[in-house]
């Protein structure tokens, strides 16, 4: 059983500067669930990480800036970390 039980769905884009700030909201199981995103999650493969701010919110909510543009779209899911593609 993978330790991240969530879904963590992008649902806002931006473009900032050079790089790219996305909201991300966390889906989980557990009503009060509030992980650590950055090591239950794949954000690196979005680009590289600047910063992230959160969580807010119910459904929990996250800002997370990239130093790079992302090519992602609003809909896509972050994928837990160690979780293989099919």
């Amino acid at each position: 059983m993978n330790k991240s039980q969530g879904v963590l769905i992008i649902v806002a884009v931006m473009r900032r500067g050079k790089g790219s700030l996305i909201e991300v909201v966390l889906f989980h199981p557990k009503k009060d669930a509030r992980p650590d995103i950055q090591a239950g999650y794949d954000l690196a493969s979005l680009g590289e990480v600047e910063s992230i701010h959160g969580p807010h919110f119910d459904p929990p909510r996250w800002m997370v800036c990239y130093k790079e543009k992302v090519s992602a779209k609003k809909g896509d899911w972050i994928k837990p970390k160690g979780q293989r593609k099919v």
